[in-house]
């Protein structure tokens, strides 16, 4: 907890959550988190922050994921291979649904410019979100491209390959058609 963290130019791995972080204005970039049971970033009540240039690879929960969070900018990180097994020794049951990035319960996040591969359920997956957007990313292999569930989203100017093998974009509750039926 607490404000103003700055993490970056960091290896971490096979540990939990990389980063854990909440309070206002942390910045996070330019880490490699890999063989995690957690999150590389995982921030829980977050506002004003940034998540750039990060590589994260073989998680088990969502990689980046923000929770109860407004305002935050991710943008340019590169997140690759969801899964149940981590470190090809350790399996894990009940954990999130295990997406490259979540968004969950926040306001006005920008989400853009990220290269997303191998999510076990989806690229983008947002719960109870209130006036995010999600734009310019690109998407290669997931089981669901998106499942925009809120009020007020944007989701536009994304690639979405799913390699044959998931559904695409699943809107609940009420969110923008007028941004999420462009090119995605």
């Amino acid at each position: 907890t607490g404000d103003y963290h700055t993490v970056t130019n960091l290896e971490i791995c096979r540990g939990g959550h990389a980063v854990n972080l909440g309070g206002v204005g942390s910045i996070v970039t330019n880490n490699e988190m890999h063989d995690l049971t957690g999150s590389g970033v995982f921030l829980n009540n977050g506002s004003h922050s940034l998540i750039s240039g990060n590589l994260v690879t073989n998680t088990s929960y969502t990689q980046i994921y923000i929770v109860n969070g407004g305002s935050n900018w991710v943008h340019h990180n590169e997140l690759h291979k969801t899964s149940l097994t981590i470190l090809s020794n350790v399996t894990l049951t009940g954990v999130s649904d295990r997406s490259n990035i979540g968004l969950l319960g926040g306001t006005n996040n920008l989400v853009e410019h990220n290269n997303l591969s191998h999510a076990y359920h989806a690229f983008f997956d947002y719960f109870y979100e209130t006036a995010s957007e999600v734009r310019f990313n690109y998407g290669f292999s997931a089981n669901h491209a998106a499942s925009p569930d809120g009020t007020g989203l944007r989701l536009h100017h994304n690639i979405f390959n799913l390699d044959g093998v998931g559904s695409g974009i699943s809107g609940q509750h009420n969110y923008d058609t007028n941004y999420s039926t462009g090119p995605d």
